[in-house]
């Protein structure tokens, strides 16, 4: 049943003159001026930016509050087909584009979006007074990149039973961090007045997944020594040795640690181009500990370390047990991969942690010229 008005003096009910959004640009809009409709994001704590350049596509927008989380929004009207399952195909290919971006590159491309991260800085609430807020702010930011813990948003004026149930099947049966939810704004205007009429889908699945990501248990480094020191005597020198080469290196930032089913770690460290991870460390059980390196984070499109950079750094590497083919696939990919090298064979050589370090200082030391 369609709604009806009636103005002072009129005698009978009618229909109002507009019920819809006539384009998506206006929806757009509209959650751009007011972000505050956009579930979870508080405008008072938030910069948004309006077709973003993620991946192959363009998001109608995405929000980014000053605790670092970051939502994807996507507009469509009833009238558009793709409402019923493009748009979250769309949605999950920016979330791909936008997951293991660096800070950097995701900053750049913000304010080519005309949003500056820089302005979440006076509104974090930092909670370490000797902590600058930009170095939180950052520090969030790019762990959600890394995490790929994005909030998806299906923003409709009406919304459609099949796209009600794919959101609720999304939130029950994945796991992972990424939250889906549909957000309904029926519109209506007359004569001057405006209505706006929000309604929130899966929101009650995606606050039982928030739920269990908050209760996810991040490893420490206590923990990861103690799967470490179980491990056979030359695994555990090769990860102990490349570990504290990490941390006393100059370039060394800070520890990401990993929230998986084993521990994990990976260093961050300053580059050319802002922060690398060139290494993560996977203790799982005994015969199956990894040494992954990141060349995609290395690399960066370029934006890491150079081409030659990154050719030097696998050259020093290929003698090692195991590791050429693996390198070899990495490079056709255009530093895309990242070769997990078993750590039981890698360290079977004896001098093989104290190369990857010399492959590694040289990289880190290059970035200093």
């Amino acid at each position: 049943m369609p709604l009806l008005i009636r103005r002072p003096g009129e005698e009978s009910w009618r229909e109002p003159v507009t019920q819809s959004y006539t384009k998506e640009a206006a929806l757009q809009a509209l959650l751009a001026e007011a972000p505050g409709l956009i579930p979870g994001v508080d405008p008072e704590r938030c910069v948004v930016a309006r077709e973003v350049h993620l991946g192959e596509g363009y998001a109608d927008l995405v929000a980014v509050d000053a605790d670092g989380v970051i939502t994807i929004v996507e507009c469509k009207l009833r009238a558009n087909p793709e409402i019923r399952r493009s748009v979250v195909g769309q949605l999950l290919a920016y979330a791909a584009g936008l997951w293991h971006l660096s800070y950097d590159d995701f900053d750049a491309t913000m304010s080519a979006s005309h949003a500056q991260l820089s302005d979440l800085d006076r509104q974090s609430h930092v909670v370490e007074d000797s902590e600058p807020a930009s170095s939180s702010v950052r520090r969030s930011i790019a762990g959600s990149l890394a995490s790929g813990r994005f909030r998806l948003v299906i923003a409709v004026d009406h919304i459609t039973g099949e796209l009600r149930s794919i959101i609720e099947y999304l939130n029950t049966q994945t796991v992972g961090d990424v939250q889906v939810l549909g957000l309904e704004l029926e519109y209506v205007a007359d004569e001057g007045v405006e209505i706006l009429v929000p309604n929130l889908y899966g929101e009650e699945t995606a606050a039982r997944k928030s739920k269990s990501i908050g209760a996810r248990h991040c490893w420490t480094e206590e923990e990861l020594f103690e799967a470490i020191n179980g491990m056979s005597e030359h695994v555990r020198a090769g990860f102990d040795r490349i570990f504290q080469h990490a941390r006393t290196h100059p370039k060394f930032d800070h520890w990401y640690w990993g929230d998986g089913r084993a521990p994990s770690v990976t260093p961050w460290m300053t580059s050319p181009g802002g922060y690398t991870q060139p290494w993560t460390i996977f203790a799982d059980e005994a015969g199956k500990e990894v040494l992954a390196l990141n060349f995609d984070w290395i690399h960066r499109r370029g934006s890491g370390f150079t081409d030659d950079a990154v050719h030097r750094f696998a050259d020093r590497l290929r003698t090692l047990p195991g590791v050429a083919p693996q390198i070899d696939q990495a490079q056709n990919s255009g530093w895309r991969k990242r070769p997990s090298l078993q750590a039981q064979s890698l360290f079977s050589r004896p001098d093989a942690a104290e190369r990857v370090i010399a492959a590694l200082d040289e990289l880190y030391d290059d970035s200093s010229a």
